[in-house]
């Protein structure tokens, strides 16, 4: 444990130690970017072992060391070279949720569809009906609500409330990864969370295409915002399976080296994804989904050889997402932000156990599954930059979100950690523990 907190404390030194020799005049060049990744790569390995010996997951712990090192506390990461790191979270986001499609069996969801179904439609309506009655029973706290256009304040709380109920698949993703959890509970929480990505993002299209149209902004941005969003659904699709392909032949006829070669896999998904504006998550799920059910591959042999190359990757991806967490912004609308997650976690809470129980789903997945819907964070910020770019005050009202944001950010690796724990199922997928969960 001490030479833990020393690490700990030797990594932010020489974090602080370059970035004042370095100073602001060599922001700019690229060796002042390599030398930070370095560093931040260093404390968050440590602060990720500190949390895993205090009993939390070491996303944590990661998260918890880009806040210390980012521009609003310690400036250590400026948010300049956070800019410059930008295209490192796509090939993050790339090679984690590739195992997760590595994992999705067609005979599972088969099994599981109407009870992922059902849970999946009460939470959305509990939530959603909350969020919704929550803003427009309070006008005189969200005062973005228009007082004057009926109509008009309905849209707003609905485009709210539909950042209100989106999931973190990433979040999920990871813990289940880093604790190798299996079971009931494992299952339907991936299952749930990855649907409600798609439909998530398919309403919201539909939601802000009538909002546009209503105020009468953009012209013909409502119809331009539904193809963009929908594009990005099929044709991340597409694009995935593609991959899947590719990585299928190569894990077939060569089969050597799998880790690095589904890197650079990582690193074009990232890139395609960013110049054909396409969805990075659902670009990867389609890729590991097809090798698993649709390749003479192994999906789980991919798992596994992802796996032992993955430390850096969540390290550096958790860490980079802790050092965007606006404490400005949180420190301004935590008041409101709040209100909307108290709310949001009493709805999550009941609609969650009911539709677990109308589901018939085990005990242990009724008392639990709601803790895994806590998290949010990527999709949730995709959706809120939507709202920020595509109206006059969609500005006020990103501010809110990004705070209620990063309150589910942070407490959400946490309690679906303990969901898992509660349900039994921590370590209980077989083989080598992965790069994330080693010990040594």
């Amino acid at each position: 444990m001490i030479g833990l907190v020393m690490g700990f404390v030797l990594a932010l030194a020489l974090m602080l130690f370059a970035r004042q020799s370095g100073g602001a005049a060599d922001a700019a060049l690229p060796t002042s970017a390599t030398v930070g990744l370095g560093f931040l790569l260093l404390a968050s390995y440590v602060s990720g072992r500190l949390a895993k010996w205090s009993h939390m997951p070491r996303i944590t712990g990661y998260l918890a060391m880009g806040i210390l090192a980012g521009p609003y506390v310690y400036d250590l990461v400026p948010s300049e070279m956070l800019a410059r790191l930008k295209g490192l979270d796509g090939v993050a986001v790339a090679f984690i949720a590739l195992t997760a499609g590595g994992e999705m069996r067609i005979a599972f969801l088969r099994e599981r569809a109407r009870q992922i179904g059902i849970v999946g439609l009460s939470y959305t309506v509990g939530v959603f009906t909350t969020a919704m009655a929550v803003q427009l029973l309070m006008p005189s706290v969200f005062v973005y609500l228009p007082t004057d256009d009926p109509t008009g304040r309905i849209l707003v709380a609905s485009l709210v409330a539909g950042v209100v109920v989106s999931l973190s698949p990433m979040v999920s993703i990871a813990i289940i990864n880093e604790t190798r959890s299996e079971g009931p509970l494992t299952g339907v929480l991936m299952g749930t969370v990855i649907a409600l990505d798609l439909v998530v993002i398919v309403l919201f299209a539909a939601m802000v295409a009538v909002a546009a149209n209503h105020f009468g902004e953009g012209g013909h941005q409502d119809q331009s915002v539904a193809w963009k969003l929908t594009w990005e659904l099929l044709g991340s699709i597409g694009i995935g399976a593609i991959f899947g392909v590719l990585i299928g032949l190569y894990q077939r006829y060569v089969g050597r080296q799998i880790a690095l070669f589904c890197l650079l896999a990582a690193f074009s998904m990232s890139s395609l994804s960013h110049a054909w504006h396409l969805e990075t998550l659902l670009v990867a799920l389609s890729a590991g989904f097809y090798i698993e059910n649709f390749s003479s591959s192994s999906g789980h042999e991919l798992v596994q050889a992802v796996d032992r190359a993955s430390l850096p990757i969540y390290a550096l991806f958790f860490a980079m997402a802790g050092a965007k967490v606006d404490l400005v912004v949180l420190g301004s609308y935590w008041h409101i932000a709040l209100i909307l997650v108290l709310s949001r976690l009493v709805a999550n809470y009941l609609s969650t156990a009911a539709g677990a129980r109308l589901a018939g789903l085990e005990p242990q997945v009724r008392q639990n599954l709601w803790l895994g819907f806590v998290s949010q964070a990527g999709v949730s910020l995709a959706l809120i930059a939507i709202i920020s770019e595509s109206f006059e005050w969609g500005g006020q009202v990103a501010a809110l979100l990004i705070a209620m944001v990063a309150m589910h950010e942070l407490a959400g690796p946490i309690l679906t950690t303990l969901a898992l724990r509660h349900a039994g199922e921590l370590g209980r997928n077989e083989g080598p523990a992965s790069a994330g969960t080693s010990n040594h």
